[in-house]
């Protein structure tokens, strides 16, 4: 490259990381693709004539271990192709970049065009023989590849699920799981994970077809039963090992190494980290925060789960928390303080309890009594009070006499019989109607209190997929 290139293109670079560094929201532009240039030709200009070829962006922009920045710089060059490339040369290169910023072309920036990108990277020769069971994986390519797009069906391991999701949900992950696929022919596909890097698996698409208890696709795409099967016969050896449960044998058969799937495991296997457990109820919102800000930036994955040993609360804000299952974390709204999650199920139906009544036991006079808290949960956090109540007023509260709802009625009874806290919810959530609703996504939200009182585990990999793999 001539020296007076190199110069402006230094100087576009440094003030495109101005830009975007002023703007975390500035949408594509030349600023992105002058920032990412040399990253993405260093690494995929396979015939070193320091330029980019079309045919070089198809494999970048379906290569893992990426930036979601770079991932947009390479289908900002692929959408514009045509009016960013060298005259005459096929080719994009940092002096066409520089000659199309300073001639005032308006580049476009959309998805459009993601499914030709995966046929035109079907259509390369070397993929020939499997292109068309590629096509039964993914019929929309990348885009058939999202959390919401993987249902948890009959088997019970959401915690592979629900990994799963959350490596579908970045950018450099969706890559990850197209290359768990190593080929094939037109009867199957061979399947290898990053744990497990020395041997491949045969996943039939007959199998997966016929197996109605093999997690699925809202679509029509295979690649979610593929990836279950093979993990099922995955390997026993000294790095992986799995407990003998005879019922599991029984009931599962060959799928039988799906029965509660360990973390560790499944970390290990599809991204090669190491795991990590918090248990937040321990923690502060403030510390949780950071904590997701970092498993989100840096592409982490990471699940929320229930174990009721370990809880340090007696009550929960949410309603229908489903103990010992994998939620995924799939997003975080720093302005909001709120976490998004998923469901592997695909539906959820949690709920903010709107009270609790929480029996307390004293020993007043040596004698065992129980005091009874009140607690409100539906209103801000700020405002919320709770009141105390003897085990006399408890009982006139539940009786015929008092005039409160016979729902709550129904609460302060259960407490005294029972002498443990009970929880209501005094209005119904009328199921929504709406494609994003959490009825048919699993998806939900959740403010930083709603998650320590109703989760107490944080699993997540020790590095992001972005910064560190095998």
């Amino acid at each position: 490259m001539k020296p007076i290139i190199r110069a402006i293109f230094v100087l576009l670079t440094l003030a495109s990381n101005h830009l975007l560094a002023e703007q975390p929201d500035f949408r594509p532009d030349f600023a992105t693709a002058y920032r990412h240039y040399e990253a993405i030709e260093s690494r995929f200009d396979t015939d070193g004539d320091n330029q980019l070829s079309y045919e070089e962006l198809i494999e970048a922009f379906h290569a893992p271990h990426l930036t979601k920045s770079q991932y947009q710089a390479i289908r900002l060059y692929l959408v514009n192709f045509d009016t960013l490339q060298t005259t005459g040369t096929a080719r994009l290169s940092q002096n066409s970049l520089i000659q199309a910023n300073f001639s005032g072309q308006q580049l476009l920036y959309n998805h459009e065009k993601d499914r030709r990108f995966w046929i035109n990277w079907l259509d390369h020769p070397d993929r020939s023989a499997y292109a068309e069971i590629y096509f039964a994986m993914f019929p929309y390519g990348l885009t058939s590849i999202t959390p919401d797009n993987l249902l948890q069906n009959n088997y019970p391991d959401c915690v592979l699920i629900a990994t799963l999701a959350s490596i579908a949900n970045s950018e450099t992950g969706k890559r990850l799981i197209l290359q768990y696929f190593q080929g094939g022919d037109l009867d199957g596909v061979y399947v290898a994970f990053p744990g497990v890097p020395e041997q491949s698996f045969y996943i039939q698409a007959y199998d997966i077809v016929t197996n109605k208890k093999l997690a699925k696709s809202r679509g029509i795409g295979l690649w979610p039963g593929a990836l279950e099967s093979a993990f099922a016969v995955l390997p026993k050896n000294r790095k992986f090992k799995y407990g003998d449960d005879q019922l599991a044998q029984i009931k599962y058969g060959k799928f039988a190494k799906l029965h509660s799937v360990d973390p560790d495991l499944a970390f290990a296997v599809l991204t090669g980290a190491s795991t990590e457990v918090d248990n937040i109820q321990t923690q502060t919102e403030d510390h949780l925060a950071q904590q997701l800000k970092k498993i989100i930036n840096e592409d982490r994955i990471a699940f929320l789960g229930m174990e009721p040993r370990y809880s340090h609360f007696s009550t929960g804000l949410m309603n229908e928390v489903i103990p010992r299952h994998a939620y995924s974390i799939i997003g975080y709204d720093e302005a909001q303080q709120q976490v998004l999650l998923r469901n592997p199920h695909g539906h959820s139906d949690i709920i903010q309890r709107s009270y609790s009544i929480m029996p307390h036991r004293t020993n007043t006079s040596g004698k065992p009594l129980f005091v009874y808290e009140y607690l409100f949960h539906d209103i801000p956090k700020h405002l919320r009070k709770s009141f105390l109540f003897t085990e006399e007023q408890a009982r006139w509260m539940a009786s015929p006499a008092s005039n409160f709802t016979s729902n709550l009625k129904s609460v302060f009874q259960s407490a005294i019989d029972e002498k443990r806290g009970t929880h209501a919810v005094h209005f119904i959530r009328v199921p929504s109607n709406s494609e994003t609703s959490q009825d048919r996504t699993g998806i939900f939200r959740m403010s930083l209190e709603e998650v320590i009182h109703s989760f107490n585990l944080l699993t997540y990999t020790a590095c992001g997929l972005s910064y560190c793999y095998p």
